[in-house]
């Protein structure tokens, strides 16, 4: 029998998911699987709220694939030994593929490359909407600078004939495989509900026509007392939306609109997508930017521990930035202009290492997406 192992990763959902599809579409039977691997879980970087958001996302996702037929089976340790272990309690003469989404951190692409020596994986879709490495420059090396990539980008992105995947009418599952449960978790601490259900609910939101929305987001977004961008990242992040679905629902919403300011607030938003893919190709190509400046700059770092602990606490005597580290603390949560004021305070004017604060953000965000918060620090 082919049995084929759906790995999900970055993707924790059923609607328009390449790799599920593939899985399905490719063998008798799927194991849909999801590793609690301890190198990312326990790792000083993951604070306890981002982990409650997987956890009730997961759940979710076990209920979903119940309703398909389907089973997920969680299973921790290394992946590897993970696999290994499967392959073991399956019937001798079984083969196995692993289909899952690549996944460009630098710790995915050395543990991937050790995987795929001993097992066969098809990579299929990206969490990118463009892939890293479809788009170079002319002499064949990645953009680093992102005007030049945005205009690289836009004029790389075909959705002519690009069709959402339904979710799977059934999901033919190994109903019979044992699976450990999922951790406990505070669901108290999670400031917004997890899941791909509440994610579709989200977006469709947004898309709609009232006061907070992609109408208005080039308006709204700066409004720190207002709820005014989509509120998705930490959705988009765990792969609970689709970024190439999300993407051709507000390039439809652009070209139905005739009003040149209603298209410049939906573009604006757009791009905000195109700067995620930016800094998905710069980490992959350059994982170094992980621990070191991409471009140093001649800063010398003052480093004040008791500086630092105001920051962190809420406590600089700047009201601005004390009310939105306490935000950041508490919810898990905050907009895209709040995190680059209090950065840029830490930096340039307490001449912090962002290196510190980049890492006080990845403890604390719901969303903790490796290549976005490098990149934005």
């Amino acid at each position: 029998m082919k049995i084929n192992i759906w790995w999900i990763r970055r993707d924790l959902r059923l609607f328009d998911n390449p790799s599920l599809a593939a899985a399905i579409a490719n063998g008798d039977q799927i194991i849909p699987l999801y590793i609690l691997d301890p190198s990312i879980l326990n790792s000083t970087r993951i604070g306890e709220k981002r982990r409650a958001f997987l956890f009730a996302g997961l759940s979710q996702l076990y209920e979903e694939i119940n309703i398909k037929g389907g089973k997920l089976i969680i299973r921790s340790g290394n992946p590897l030994e993970v696999f290994w272990k499967i392959k073991n309690e399956l019937p001798t003469g079984d083969q196995i593929t692993i289909y899952c989404e690549p996944d460009h951190s630098p710790y995915a692409q050395e543990r991937d490359a050790i995987i795929q020596k001993q097992f066969p994986i098809h990579f299929v879709g990206d969490p990118a909407i463009i892939s890293p490495g479809l788009i170079l420059k002319k002499d064949g090396n990645p953009y680093t600078v992102f005007s030049h990539f945005k205009n690289a980008w836009y004029s790389s992105i075909s959705l002519s004939g690009y069709q959402a995947i339904e979710k799977p009418a059934h999901i033919n599952a190994l109903l019979e495989f044992e699976s450990e449960s999922l951790p406990s978790y505070n669901k108290s601490i999670i400031a917004m509900p997890s899941g791909e259900i509440y994610a579709l609910k989200q977006i469709n939101r947004f898309f709609s026509k009232q006061e907070l929305s992609i109408y208005k987001y080039k308006e709204n977004r700066n409004i720190l007392s207002i709820y005014g961008t989509s509120m998705i990242s930490p959705y988009i992040r765990f792969g609970m939306l689709s970024a190439r679905h999300i993407f051709s629902k507000a390039q439809m919403l652009m070209n139905q609109t005739l009003d040149e300011n209603t298209k410049e607030n939906i573009k604006s938003w757009m791009d905000e997508l195109v700067w995620r893919d930016f800094y998905m190709h710069i980490l992959h190509f350059y994982p170094l930017t992980s621990k070191e400046n991409f471009r140093h700059k001649f800063i010398q770092w003052h480093n004040d521990l008791d500086d630092f602990a105001a920051w962190c606490d809420g406590k600089t005597g700047y009201p601005i930035i004390d009310a939105v580290m306490r935000q950041l603390v508490q919810t898990g949560w905050i907009n895209n202009r709040s995190r680059m004021i209090v950065a840029s305070f830490l930096t340039k004017n307490l001449l912090i290492d962002w290196r510190w604060g980049e890492k006080f953000f990845m403890q604390h965000l719901i969303d903790g997406d490796p290549a976005a918060n490098i990149g934005n620090w």
